[in-house]
């Protein structure tokens, strides 16, 4: 019995992964269906033309961000949103998120490193701002690094000092993975090492 356990437990965790990867794609695509496809004339609407033209829409405004009209008229909605309370809380958390993640913008997120919490504890983190110590706490020697939560979507902050810092000689994507799923077993590349 505890054999036929084990085995159930292998297979779930072996598909468990897909069949979320799926759900979450699946979920994804009918609520951009679902969320553009009405706007869709009836003589042209088929099955996907709503993630079709969602997509669509999405690579368009990406190319007219990169507009001056549009760049300004980006900058007049941020100040308006900057203006009303709560709004601009919820609002200036999501934009910074955006920008984290935005690896044109901030090849910073690009330097993964192993922080010492305490002697023989580290944790994997993302040098966020090498210029905070400077500008903000006086001390060109403090940087901000991001800290991942483990399983969760969100972090938190440390300012800390460069010689607690150790570069990893990793891909971000990498680390990123070990940082959010605690280095469970699972893909890691062999051919890359911690230093």
């Amino acid at each position: 019995m505890r054999k036929l356990a084990n085995l159930v437990l292998t297979g779930l965790l072996t598909v468990l992964p897909v069949a979320l990867t799926l759900w979450v794609l699946f979920w994804a695509f009918s609520s951009l269906e679902s969320l553009v496809g009405p706007f869709i004339p009836a003589h042209w609407y088929f099955p996907g033309a709503g993630i079709l033209t969602g997509l669509a829409l999405l690579v368009a405004v990406g190319l007219l961000v990169h507009g001056f009209a549009f760049r300004l008229l980006i900058n007049l909605s941020d100040r308006l949103l900057e203006k009303i309370p709560l709004v601009k809380s919820l609002y200036a958390a999501l934009q910074d998120v955006a920008t984290l993640f935005n690896q044109n913008k901030h090849a910073n997120l690009n330097k993964a490193v192993m922080v010492e919490i305490s002697e023989g504890m580290q944790l994997i983190g993302f040098i966020t701002n090498e210029e905070v110590g400077k500008t903000l706490l006086g001390n060109e020697d403090v940087v901000a690094v991001y800290m991942p939560f483990s399983y969760q979507i969100g972090g938190y902050t440390l300012y800390v000092s460069r010689s607690k810092l150790t570069p990893l000689d990793i891909p971000v994507e990498q680390a990123m993975r070990m940082a959010i799923t605690g280095s469970g077993p699972g893909k890691a590349k062999k051919s890359n090492k911690l230093k």
